[in-house]
Formats: C-alpha cells, structure tokens, sequence
C-alpha cells in the first residue's frame, strides 16, 4: 500500500492522473456519507416543540355596589308608534351607517361603499319573489345587475310570472 502511495507522488510522466484517481478513491466515501446525511436531514419532518408560556393575570380588588331603587311619580304619554316605509327605513340605516364610516369604522366604510356609493340597494317594491334570483343568475352570465333588475320590476308589474325560467327569458328578450 505505501508502495502504491509513493508510485503516485513518483516523478514519472504518469503521476498526475495516478495523483487525480488517488485523491478521488480517497475522497470518495467522505462524500458519499455527506451527501446522505443531507437527503436524511430533508426527508426527516423537524419537530420543534415549545414550552406553553405562562400568561400572568393581575389580581382585581372587589367592590360591592349598592342597589339604588327610584320611583317616578309622573307618567309620560305614551306616543303613537309611526310605522315607516321601507325607503324611509332604508334612509335611516345607510345615515348611521353614513356616519359610523365617517368617524373610521372599516366595516361601515366596507358596507357603504358597496351599498351606497356603487349600486345602490333599494328595497323592492314589486310582489314576485323571483326577481333577485333573476338577477343572481343573469349576473353571472355577464349583465348588468342595475339594468336586469330594473327589466324585472317592469316586467314583474305588467305580468304575474308562474315560473323563473320565464321570467329569465323575457328578462333576456328585453335587454
């Protein structure tokens, strides 16, 4: 073996290529192990496991409240209650809507401008129940949902539809 070791170092016209293979053979099991060791670590799922942290809780004092008990010797008139129209409903929800938004509630921001400020929703006042299916379903076959639905209160006050495959047809000869 130290004979074969020092024929490759020898000062022959072949020793570089001997010196090449020698340290390829001599490498070679160092990586091959390296090469395994990194397929073992990526198909291998790495648990990582961690301490429940502890969530300290401030102690309260108590208080005890007394009960205050008044009576009101003076009875107010009751008011007639004034029943609203749904337009005047509708008013009323999209102004305090209108101003919940302004003071920066996202969710009244979100709500107003889709019902507000794009397309307006306003409570039918026709009697078929089709008319919101019609325009669900015309909708997503690419019309306009403000033109359908205006086609199908017209329609819906000049006939009684049965059916909401009627309704649709007409609704599509109309537009």
């Amino acid at each position: 073996m130290l004979d074969t070791i020092c024929f490759a170092f020898k000062n022959s016209g072949q020793s570089g290529t001997l010196t090449g293979i020698f340290f390829f053979m001599f490498l070679l099991p160092f990586c091959i192990m390296a090469i395994l060791s990194i397929l073992q670590s990526l198909s291998k799922p790495k648990i990582v496991r961690r301490e429940p942290q502890r969530v300290e809780v401030p102690e309260f004092d108590t208080f005890s409240f007394a009960s205050v008990t008044t009576t009101i010797t003076e009875t107010l008139p009751e008011q007639p209650v004034q029943k609203q129209t749904k337009e005047e409903q509708w008013q009323v929800i999209a102004d305090a809507t209108m101003e919940k938004a302004m003071q920066g509630d996202k969710a009244a921001r979100d709500w107003v401008t889709k019902h507000i400020f794009t397309d307006p929703v306003t409570p039918e006042s026709t009697s078929s129940p089709f008319i919101s299916d019609a325009v669900d379903a015309l909708k997503g076959a690419g019309y306009k949902a403000s033109d359908v639905r205006k086609v199908a209160n017209q329609l819906c006050s000049q006939n009684d539809y049965a059916s909401l495959e009627d309704l649709i047809q007409d609704i599509v000869k109309n537009c």
